[in-house]
């Protein structure tokens, strides 16, 4: 008699997957161990994903959970992990903000373009935290998703180091040594502050909106050039 599934059980136990192999890391983890955290019968996840590596597959699949019908996850090939690891790197430093204010040629406010592109950053950091600690736990095992993680944060860098280049000469950016150190440096800070979780006993980033105005502003304040609240030289765009 086939199992029957549920999607609430399914999306307990992609958090739980998620948790415990982020947590133990892929050798560590046993699949008792995400079931517990489920709060199914250890049998109950094989409905779901055959092993371990199942598990991490869909772990790994962030909001678009498999259909039930499509179950139970069959153990994964090395591409298809990998495939997995790679669209799910690339959505953690997506920066849609970077990425409109690099195809401009006109900069009317230069501090509101870099407050948005950081806070953006920093939101996704937030939301994504799990899947970034799970990534990363699980490329000591898997040099597939170390590779993809590296990857995809080089890029979201050299974006941002792209927009830093191309804002200094219009004035808004205060001169590097290094841009590219630049970059790295503020996504780098913004990150790990983004990261912080509730249940850290240092209060100093509770509230959480208080938290990420006050880093966003630190860090946009520390690249831009002093009152450059306006465009430099008076209200006309800067071309």
């Amino acid at each position: 008699m086939a199992r029957s599934r549920s999607q609430a059980t399914l999306e307990r136990l992609h958090e739980a997957a998620r948790d415990v192999l982020a947590r133990q890391g892929f050798a560590g983890a046993r699949v008792g161990q995400v079931a517990r955290r489920a709060g199914v019968a250890h049998g109950t996840v094989y409905g779901y994903a055959d092993g371990k590596e199942a598990l991490l597959l869909l772990a790994l699949s962030g909001g678009a959970l498999p259909p039930l019908g499509r179950l139970p996850l069959a153990r994964p090939s090395a591409a298809a992990l990998r495939q997995a690891g790679e669209a799910c790197a690339a959505a953690l430093h997506a920066c849609p903000p970077l990425d409109v204010a690099l195809t401009r040629s006109e900069v009317v406010d230069g501090f509101g373009e870099l407050v948005g592109i950081l806070a953006a950053h920093y939101d996704t950091m937030r939301r994504g935290a799990a899947e970034l600690a799970l990534l990363e736990r699980a490329g000591e095992a898997f040099p597939s998703l170390a590779r993809a993680l590296a990857d995809a944060r080089q890029d979201l860098r050299a974006r941002m180091q792209r927009y830093l280049e191309s804002r200094i000469p219009l004035g808004w950016i205060e001169p590097l040594p290094d841009p590219a150190i630049a970059a790295r440096s503020v996504l780098a800070a913004i990150g790990s502050c983004a990261r912080r979780n509730h249940a850290d006993p240092d209060p100093v980033f509770r509230p959480e909106a208080l938290a990420r105005e006050t880093v966003v502003t630190w860090a946009a304040r520390g690249l831009l050039v002093p009152q450059t609240t306006e465009a430099p030289g008076g209200d006309r765009p800067v071309h």
